[in-house]
């Protein structure tokens, strides 16, 4: 992939001692979250490198990643994750000082697809990261995988990685966080973390694909893009009024209905009210199936779009409801938990084990 660039964080990390590294294990097998992201706090902070801020939580998903030590690196992934997954162990074996070879299998949840919202590339960057980590004794701590996977961020966009385009792609730190902790996050400047906690782990959490197509084309994305920041320069005071003064007291009191109701307002002011203009229907679809969701019982559901859609969420008790709406208007839909805990280690070993994983992920 050529020569690696090393940024600030990746500098500070090799002023480490972390010379004559040696494997403590050979390989090591995760189960990862997938993401829901609510809103961005202010977009504008996309030009900046001191985060734009962010509200989400992690869902249950049997996402799997093997990783183990070999004679030269080597891949068995689906296509669009082939690139992150070189392009992060590049990085990573330099700053581990190794020089061998590394085998990543990895295996996806059928609704884990990128660019739908469930914040695929962040996931699977933070993941490599920690597993080749763990592979050496763990001499990164989690705050530094989080810096390392913000500050070398990318996402393949029609098969070449962003960084290799003119596209401008950032990530907020919500993802990151997500994979590893899970629960609930807001993150503030500087990719901070404001607030995390458990979140809601007895109700359902129902992924809705509305099968809507996004408009193709930069041109199409830096328009949206333009209107999403003016629309944040006025929102973003209220955002944070929001999260400061009610979101954040109701989440240490669990009060299901006021979570809702400000998750609710975030989605008609700021970026989320722009997202669907990166629809081929203006976000006609999106909306119609938000307004079902969320009117369709009570209490109300939490009911969000993801990132930049298409995937909405809802949270509630009372699944068969969700079902019904889903049927109803013919939508396509994944039924989960919220996930309290993150990144789990399944396997470890010392013997070199490099399972093949199916054609279906070629």
């Amino acid at each position: 992939m050529g020569k690696t660039e090393f940024t600030n964080i990746e500098k500070y990390i090799r002023t480490r001692d972390l010379k004559n590294l040696k494997p403590v294990a050979k390989y090591i097998e995760m189960k990862f979250p997938a993401r829901i992201h609510i809103t961005l706090i202010d977009a504008n902070r996309f030009i900046s490198e001191r985060g734009t801020g962010g509200i989400g939580f992690a869902v249950q998903m049997d996402n799997i990643m093997t990783i183990s030590l070999a004679d030269e690196d080597c891949q068995n992934a689906p296509k669009e994750s082939t690139p992150l997954i070189s392009h992060i162990t590049s990085i990573t074996k330099k700053i581990l000082g190794y020089e061998q070879g590394i085998q990543v299998n990895f295996h996806n949840h059928p609704f884990f697809r990128p660019h739908t919202g469930v914040g695929y590339s962040t996931a699977i960057l933070t993941s490599c990261t920690y597993g080749l980590n763990m592979l050496f004794g763990a001499p990164l701590n989690t705050e530094e995988i989080r810096d390392l996977v913000i500050h070398n961020y990318v996402e393949v966009l029609e098969g070449k990685l962003s960084k290799e385009t003119e596209a401008a792609t950032v990530t907020t730190g919500v993802g990151g966080f997500l994979t590893l902790k899970g629960g609930f996050v807001i993150v503030g400047g500087d990719f901070r973390i404001i607030y995390n906690s458990k979140f809601f782990p007895s109700y359902f959490v129902s992924l809705i694909d509305p099968g809507v197509v996004r408009i193709p084309g930069e041109q199409a994305t830096a328009s949206a893009m333009q209107k999403i920041l003016r629309e944040d320069e006025a929102f973003r005071y209220h955002k944070a009024y929001l999260i400061l003064m009610d979101l954040i007291p109701a989440l240490y009191s669990e009060d299901f209905e006021t979570i809702g109701d400000i998750i609710w307002r975030l989605q008609f002011g700021g970026n989320n009210l722009l997202e669907g203009e990166k629809y081929e229907d203006g976000g006609k679809r999106i909306s119609e199936v938000m307004h079902a969701l969320r009117f369709s019982q009570k209490p109300r559901p939490i009911v969000s779009i993801s990132a930049e859609g298409p995937i909405i969420c809802a949270i509630s008790k009372n699944i068969d409801i969700i079902h019904k709406v889903c049927d109803e208007l013919n939508l396509r839909s994944f039924v989960t938990q919220v996930d309290n805990e993150g990144l789990k280690v399944m396997k470890k070993g010392n013997s070199l084990r490099n399972p093949l994983m199916s054609s279906d992920n070629k």
